[in-house]
């Protein structure tokens, strides 16, 4: 005698869990496990599994970013506050005439305000190479000329108020 098994509900079973077909048949009261695992390669069950965990992946992916957004958002409103509370004691203090704002202190809040507003902010970056060790000459002679070819050397990207140096400085 042939049995029929309900492969749609089986088909679900397997391709949300980590269930194994030999798992599923004998969880489902079926003696005839190969029949089941046929029926499973025939309907690309671990194709549909593997695309519904990578729905699942992405939907948790994106959870934990609106939770973390919402936070964020929390975080940055708070800190809106403080700061505007800050600015209006400020205001209160400057009234004094013993409290002293210089010039270097109203630049600073002004940068710290444009970061805080998205605008563009002034940064320095200094890059160097500590060479720690007894290298070649003939290594340093190249890391030398890939540096030049690269940037060092070359000509100014802006205007500059220093008096530029005639031609590429020299290394010995």
């Amino acid at each position: 005698m042939r049995s029929v098994h309900d492969y749609a509900l089986l088909e679900r079973q397997y391709v949300t869990s980590d269930i194994s077909i030999r798992a599923l048949c004998e969880q489902n009261g079926i003696k005839n496990w190969s029949t089941v695992a046929t029926q499973a390669k025939k309907r690309e069950w671990e194709r549909k599994r593997a695309q519904y965990k990578e729905v699942q992946f992405q939907h948790d992916i994106d959870a934990l970013a609106q939770r973390r957004s919402i936070k964020l958002q929390e975080v940055f409103d708070d800190a809106l506050n403080v700061i505007q509370a800050a600015f209006l004691k400020m205001g209160e203090n400057m009234r004094d005439p013993t409290y002293i704002v210089t010039p270097t202190d109203l630049a600073k809040l002004i940068e710290k305000l444009s970061l805080l507003a998205g605008g563009p902010t002034s940064r320095e970056e200094v890059r160097n190479l500590n060479l720690n060790a007894d290298l070649p000459p003939d290594l340093l002679r190249e890391l030398q000329a890939a540096a030049r070819a690269n940037g060092a050397g070359r000509e100014p990207m802006g205007q500059s108020a220093l008096p530029l140096a005639e031609g590429a400085r020299k290394v010995n």
